[in-house]
């Protein structure tokens, strides 16, 4: 298989929902959990993954 170019992130620390991704999230989304990376956040919903880059 050749190299692909995927992204790494390192979870440090369970946090809130971001504020940011609550005002983008769905009608029937739900939050999950979410994590900060060292610089950026990483939020789970039972519909998607969302990477958050400050």
């Amino acid at each position: 298989m050749a190299n692909a170019n995927i992204p790494e992130y390192t979870l440090v620390s369970e946090c809130d929902l971001p504020k940011e991704v609550e005002e983008i999230m769905l009608e029937g989304e739900t939050f999950i959990k979410a994590y900060k990376t060292f610089r950026d956040s990483v939020t789970f919903t039972n519909k998607r993954i969302v990477f958050r880059d400050s």
